[in-house]
Protein backbone atom coordinates (compact mmCIF):
# COMPACT_ATOMS: atom_id res chain seq x y z
CA UNK A 1 0.00 0.00 0.00
CA UNK A 2 2.00 2.96 -1.40
CA UNK A 3 1.01 6.17 0.99
CA UNK A 4 1.91 9.72 -0.08
CA UNK A 5 2.21 12.30 2.70
CA UNK A 6 1.41 16.35 1.98
CA UNK A 7 2.58 18.74 4.64
CA UNK A 8 1.96 22.46 3.26
CA UNK A 9 4.00 24.97 5.60
CA UNK A 10 4.81 28.72 5.65
CA UNK A 11 7.19 30.51 7.78
CA UNK A 12 7.07 27.45 9.59
CA UNK A 13 10.64 27.30 10.59
CA UNK A 14 10.33 27.08 14.16
CA UNK A 15 8.42 23.55 14.42
CA UNK A 16 8.50 22.02 10.76
CA UNK A 17 11.53 19.82 11.40
CA UNK A 18 10.53 18.73 14.14
CA UNK A 19 7.57 17.48 12.34
CA UNK A 20 9.27 16.39 9.74
CA UNK A 21 11.07 13.97 11.92
CA UNK A 22 8.19 12.15 13.83
CA UNK A 23 7.45 11.53 9.79
CA UNK A 24 10.69 10.03 8.57
CA UNK A 25 10.99 7.83 11.98
CA UNK A 26 7.99 6.21 11.12
CA UNK A 27 7.58 2.32 11.81
CA UNK A 28 5.86 1.82 8.31
CA UNK A 29 8.23 3.19 5.64
CA UNK A 30 6.61 2.83 2.37
CA UNK A 31 5.40 6.42 1.62
CA UNK A 32 6.69 9.59 -0.19
CA UNK A 33 6.70 12.61 2.08
CA UNK A 34 5.70 15.55 -0.39
CA UNK A 35 6.67 19.41 1.50
CA UNK A 36 4.78 22.02 -0.31
CA UNK A 37 6.32 25.54 1.06
CA UNK A 38 4.22 27.77 0.64
CA UNK A 39 6.02 31.19 -0.24
CA UNK A 40 8.02 30.79 2.99
CA UNK A 41 9.94 34.47 3.95
CA UNK A 42 11.83 32.67 6.78
CA UNK A 43 14.69 30.00 6.66
CA UNK A 44 11.96 27.34 6.28
CA UNK A 45 13.67 26.64 2.72
CA UNK A 46 16.93 26.28 4.14
CA UNK A 47 15.78 23.67 6.55
CA UNK A 48 13.73 21.38 4.07
CA UNK A 49 16.89 21.33 2.14
CA UNK A 50 19.41 20.37 4.91
CA UNK A 51 16.76 17.15 5.36
CA UNK A 52 18.76 14.68 2.64
CA UNK A 53 15.89 11.77 3.31
CA UNK A 54 15.32 10.85 -0.36
CA UNK A 55 11.56 10.14 0.54
CA UNK A 56 11.51 13.66 1.15
CA UNK A 57 10.15 15.64 -1.95
CA UNK A 58 10.21 19.84 -1.97
CA UNK A 59 7.61 21.72 -3.51
CA UNK A 60 8.88 25.34 -3.64
CA UNK A 61 6.11 27.48 -4.52
CA UNK A 62 7.26 31.05 -5.34
CA UNK A 63 4.74 33.02 -3.73
CA UNK A 64 2.04 32.44 -0.51
CA UNK A 65 -1.51 30.72 -2.58
CA UNK A 66 -2.69 29.81 0.89
CA UNK A 67 -2.64 26.71 2.32
CA UNK A 68 -5.70 24.78 0.73
CA UNK A 69 -4.02 25.42 -2.45
CA UNK A 70 -0.93 24.20 -1.43
CA UNK A 71 -2.28 20.80 0.32
CA UNK A 72 -4.15 20.34 -3.24
CA UNK A 73 -0.44 20.91 -5.63
CA UNK A 74 0.64 18.32 -3.02
CA UNK A 75 -1.72 15.86 -3.54
CA UNK A 76 -1.72 16.21 -7.56
CA UNK A 77 2.01 15.36 -7.33
CA UNK A 78 1.55 12.33 -5.14
CA UNK A 79 1.75 8.97 -6.34
CA UNK A 80 0.23 6.96 -3.37
CA UNK A 81 -3.39 5.37 -3.14
CA UNK A 82 -3.74 7.21 -0.10
CA UNK A 83 -2.73 10.51 1.31
CA UNK A 84 -1.87 10.81 5.07
CA UNK A 85 -1.79 14.83 6.05
CA UNK A 86 0.29 16.27 8.14
CA UNK A 87 0.32 19.75 9.58
CA UNK A 88 3.38 21.39 10.05
CA UNK A 89 3.90 22.11 13.66
CA UNK A 90 2.49 18.73 15.12
CA UNK A 91 3.91 15.62 15.68
CA UNK A 92 2.73 11.96 15.07
CA UNK A 93 3.40 8.90 16.92
CA UNK A 94 6.12 6.54 15.89
CA UNK A 95 3.92 3.61 14.63
CA UNK A 96 1.06 6.55 13.33
CA UNK A 97 1.10 4.92 10.07
CA UNK A 98 1.56 1.24 10.89
CA UNK A 99 -1.90 1.51 12.66
CA UNK A 100 -3.64 3.49 10.04
CA UNK A 101 -2.18 0.72 7.20
CA UNK A 102 -3.73 -2.05 9.41
CA UNK A 103 -6.46 -0.59 10.05
CA UNK A 104 -7.65 0.74 6.23
CA UNK A 105 -6.70 -2.89 5.02
CA UNK A 106 -8.96 -4.18 7.72
CA UNK A 107 -12.08 -1.92 6.54
CA UNK A 108 -11.86 -1.48 2.93
CA UNK A 109 -14.85 -0.09 2.35
CA UNK A 110 -13.27 3.02 4.26
CA UNK A 111 -12.55 6.00 2.04
CA UNK A 112 -11.28 8.18 5.43
CA UNK A 113 -9.96 7.16 8.50
CA UNK A 114 -8.82 9.69 11.25
CA UNK A 115 -7.68 8.80 14.87
CA UNK A 116 -7.31 10.53 18.36
CA UNK A 117 -5.05 13.44 19.36
CA UNK A 118 -3.34 14.60 22.10
CA UNK A 119 -2.97 17.89 22.63
CA UNK A 120 0.13 20.25 24.04
CA UNK A 121 0.86 23.62 23.51
CA UNK A 122 3.09 26.61 24.60
CA UNK A 123 3.23 28.08 28.56
CA UNK A 124 0.55 30.52 27.65
CA UNK A 125 -1.49 28.02 26.43
CA UNK A 126 -3.80 26.52 29.56
CA UNK A 127 -4.47 22.52 30.23
CA UNK A 128 -8.12 23.30 30.74
CA UNK A 129 -7.85 24.65 26.86
CA UNK A 130 -6.02 21.65 25.69
CA UNK A 131 -8.39 19.32 27.02
CA UNK A 132 -11.31 21.26 25.99
CA UNK A 133 -10.07 20.54 22.62
CA UNK A 134 -8.86 17.29 22.60
CA UNK A 135 -12.30 16.35 23.95
CA UNK A 136 -14.00 18.32 20.80
CA UNK A 137 -11.75 16.31 18.05
CA UNK A 138 -11.78 12.93 19.58
CA UNK A 139 -15.56 12.06 19.81
CA UNK A 140 -16.25 8.70 18.55
CA UNK A 141 -16.43 6.61 15.29
CA UNK A 142 -20.44 6.25 15.87
CA UNK A 143 -20.90 10.11 15.95
CA UNK A 144 -19.35 11.15 13.00
CA UNK A 145 -21.60 10.95 10.53
CA UNK A 146 -24.91 11.80 12.59
CA UNK A 147 -22.83 14.77 14.41
CA UNK A 148 -21.08 15.98 10.87
CA UNK A 149 -22.59 19.38 10.83
CA UNK A 150 -21.82 20.78 14.57
CA UNK A 151 -18.48 19.40 15.27
CA UNK A 152 -15.30 18.65 13.28
CA UNK A 153 -14.92 14.66 12.78
CA UNK A 154 -11.03 14.84 13.66
CA UNK A 155 -8.38 16.62 13.38
CA UNK A 156 -7.01 17.41 9.80
CA UNK A 157 -3.57 16.46 10.55
CA UNK A 158 -4.45 12.48 11.48
CA UNK A 159 -6.10 12.05 8.12
CA UNK A 160 -6.03 8.96 5.82
CA UNK A 161 -7.99 9.91 2.44
CA UNK A 162 -8.38 7.51 -0.24
CA UNK A 163 -6.37 9.96 -3.32
CA UNK A 164 -9.17 9.22 -5.69
CA UNK A 165 -12.10 10.35 -3.36
CA UNK A 166 -9.87 12.95 -2.80
CA UNK A 167 -10.38 14.11 -6.60
CA UNK A 168 -13.49 12.87 -7.07
CA UNK A 169 -14.35 15.13 -4.37
CA UNK A 170 -12.73 18.43 -5.60
CA UNK A 171 -10.01 18.52 -3.36
CA UNK A 172 -9.94 21.57 -0.76
CA UNK A 173 -11.79 24.68 -1.64
CA UNK A 174 -9.42 27.28 -1.22
CA UNK A 175 -12.21 29.77 -1.08
CA UNK A 176 -11.71 28.90 2.90
CA UNK A 177 -8.89 30.18 4.62
CA UNK A 178 -9.65 28.07 8.07
CA UNK A 179 -12.32 25.52 7.42
CA UNK A 180 -10.80 23.86 4.41
CA UNK A 181 -10.53 20.93 5.78
CA UNK A 182 -13.75 20.35 7.44
CA UNK A 183 -15.52 21.43 4.01
CA UNK A 184 -13.62 18.24 2.33
CA UNK A 185 -14.91 16.09 5.16
CA UNK A 186 -18.10 17.06 4.27
CA UNK A 187 -17.73 16.44 0.85
CA UNK A 188 -16.17 13.30 1.21
CA UNK A 189 -19.27 12.13 3.66
CA UNK A 190 -21.40 11.66 0.46
CA UNK A 191 -18.89 9.48 -1.11
CA UNK A 192 -18.34 6.90 1.15
CA UNK A 193 -17.57 5.59 4.67
CA UNK A 194 -15.10 7.24 6.84
CA UNK A 195 -13.72 5.85 10.48
CA UNK A 196 -11.69 6.83 13.09
CA UNK A 197 -8.91 4.71 14.70
CA UNK A 198 -9.94 4.40 18.48
CA UNK A 199 -6.80 5.24 20.08
CA UNK A 200 -4.06 8.94 20.36
CA UNK A 201 -1.87 8.59 17.30
CA UNK A 202 -1.39 12.45 16.51
CA UNK A 203 0.13 15.22 18.76
CA UNK A 204 -1.38 18.69 17.91
CA UNK A 205 -0.18 21.92 18.68
CA UNK A 206 -2.50 24.53 20.42
CA UNK A 207 -1.23 28.15 19.48
CA UNK A 208 -2.91 31.01 21.74
CA UNK A 209 -2.86 33.19 18.71
CA UNK A 210 -5.77 30.66 17.24
CA UNK A 211 -7.92 31.39 20.40
CA UNK A 212 -8.07 35.09 20.07
CA UNK A 213 -11.38 36.31 19.76
CA UNK A 214 -10.83 37.48 15.70
CA UNK A 215 -9.82 33.85 14.48
CA UNK A 216 -12.59 32.80 16.51
CA UNK A 217 -15.84 34.69 15.16
CA UNK A 218 -13.67 34.03 11.57
CA UNK A 219 -13.74 30.43 12.10
CA UNK A 220 -17.14 30.45 13.60
CA UNK A 221 -18.68 32.54 10.41
CA UNK A 222 -16.69 30.07 7.96
CA UNK A 223 -17.64 27.08 9.44
CA UNK A 224 -21.17 27.74 9.38
CA UNK A 225 -20.77 29.07 5.40
CA UNK A 226 -19.32 25.99 4.96
CA UNK A 227 -22.31 23.83 6.36
CA UNK A 228 -25.24 25.34 5.25
CA UNK A 229 -23.61 25.14 1.58
CA UNK A 230 -22.84 21.52 1.97
CA UNK A 231 -26.27 20.51 3.36
CA UNK A 232 -28.40 22.42 1.18
CA UNK A 233 -26.11 20.51 -1.86
CA UNK A 234 -27.22 17.06 -0.21
CA UNK A 235 -29.15 16.76 2.72
CA UNK A 236 -31.72 19.50 3.22
CA UNK A 237 -34.90 18.38 1.78
CA UNK A 238 -36.97 21.31 -0.32
CA UNK A 239 -39.85 21.96 -2.31
CA UNK A 240 -39.06 24.09 -5.57
CA UNK A 241 -36.65 27.16 -5.06
CA UNK A 242 -34.11 27.92 -2.40
CA UNK A 243 -34.63 26.17 1.36
CA UNK A 244 -37.09 27.49 3.77
CA UNK A 245 -35.60 27.97 6.94
CA UNK A 246 -35.98 28.69 11.10
CA UNK A 247 -33.00 29.41 12.79
CA UNK A 248 -33.04 28.88 16.60
CA UNK A 249 -30.13 29.70 18.68
CA UNK A 250 -28.31 32.67 20.83
CA UNK A 251 -28.67 36.38 19.94
CA UNK A 252 -25.19 36.32 18.68
CA UNK A 253 -25.55 33.22 16.78
CA UNK A 254 -28.47 34.39 14.77
CA UNK A 255 -27.08 37.37 14.07
CA UNK A 256 -23.70 36.14 12.59
CA UNK A 257 -26.29 33.41 10.22
CA UNK A 258 -28.48 36.79 9.71
CA UNK A 259 -25.74 39.26 8.76
CA UNK A 260 -22.67 36.81 7.43
CA UNK A 261 -24.03 33.48 6.07
CA UNK A 262 -27.22 33.73 4.84
CA UNK A 263 -26.78 36.40 2.26
CA UNK A 264 -23.75 34.21 1.23
CA UNK A 265 -26.13 31.10 1.50
CA UNK A 266 -28.82 30.03 -0.63
CA UNK A 267 -31.40 29.66 1.73
CA UNK A 268 -34.40 31.41 2.63
CA UNK A 269 -34.88 31.79 6.46
CA UNK A 270 -38.49 32.22 7.71
CA UNK A 271 -37.69 33.58 11.17
CA UNK A 272 -34.96 33.58 13.48
CA UNK A 273 -35.40 32.97 17.02
CA UNK A 274 -33.15 33.77 19.89
CA UNK A 275 -34.82 33.41 23.55
CA UNK A 276 -37.68 31.58 24.93
CA UNK A 277 -36.69 28.55 22.43
CA UNK A 278 -37.90 25.99 25.22
CA UNK A 279 -41.42 27.48 25.11
CA UNK A 280 -41.68 27.61 21.16
CA UNK A 281 -40.44 23.98 20.25
CA UNK A 282 -43.72 22.80 19.39
CA UNK A 283 -44.33 25.13 17.02
CA UNK A 284 -40.77 24.43 15.19
CA UNK A 285 -42.42 20.51 14.91
CA UNK A 286 -45.84 22.19 13.40
CA UNK A 287 -43.36 24.34 11.06
CA UNK A 288 -42.02 21.33 9.78
CA UNK A 289 -44.60 19.20 9.52
CA UNK A 290 -47.00 21.70 8.11
CA UNK A 291 -44.69 22.05 5.38
CA UNK A 292 -44.54 26.33 6.57
CA UNK A 293 -40.48 25.36 6.30
CA UNK A 294 -38.13 22.38 5.06
CA UNK A 295 -36.01 22.30 8.11
CA UNK A 296 -34.85 23.59 11.48
CA UNK A 297 -30.68 25.20 11.50
CA UNK A 298 -30.28 24.66 15.35
CA UNK A 299 -27.35 26.05 16.55
CA UNK A 300 -25.99 26.05 20.10
CA UNK A 301 -28.10 27.05 22.50
CA UNK A 302 -28.63 25.76 26.67
CA UNK A 303 -32.12 23.67 25.25
CA UNK A 304 -30.36 22.35 22.48
CA UNK A 305 -29.72 18.70 23.92
CA UNK A 306 -33.73 18.67 25.28
CA UNK A 307 -34.92 20.04 21.88
CA UNK A 308 -32.96 17.63 20.09
CA UNK A 309 -34.67 15.22 21.51
CA UNK A 310 -37.99 16.58 21.55
CA UNK A 311 -37.51 16.94 17.87
CA UNK A 312 -36.71 13.27 17.18
CA UNK A 313 -39.59 12.10 19.71
CA UNK A 314 -42.03 13.52 17.27
CA UNK A 315 -40.74 12.22 14.34
CA UNK A 316 -37.99 14.60 13.11
CA UNK A 317 -35.31 13.37 11.80
CA UNK A 318 -31.87 14.82 12.21
CA UNK A 319 -30.09 16.01 9.04
CA UNK A 320 -33.04 15.84 7.20
CA UNK A 321 -35.60 17.76 9.32
CA UNK A 322 -33.41 19.33 11.63
CA UNK A 323 -29.38 19.95 11.46
CA UNK A 324 -27.26 21.22 14.90
CA UNK A 325 -24.82 23.23 13.97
Amino acid sequence: MKLSVVMAVYNGERYVEEAIGSILAQTYTDFELIVIDDGSVDRTRDILRSISDPRLRRVLLPYNCGAAMSLNIGVWQSTGDWIAIHDADDRSMPDRFQVQAEYVRARPELIVAGAQISCFGDADVSPALLREREQALNQGESALRRDRYSVCPFCHGTAWISRAKFIQAGGYDPGYKIVYDYDLWLKLFRLGPIGKVDRVLYEYRIHASSLSNHNKRNAFTERLRCCVRRMCESDLVRGSGMPRVLVIGGEYQCRIMKTEVAPYCRIHVQAYHDSGLAGKVQSFVHAVKSGEVDAILQMNHPSRTMMTAYFQFQGLVQNKHFFNL
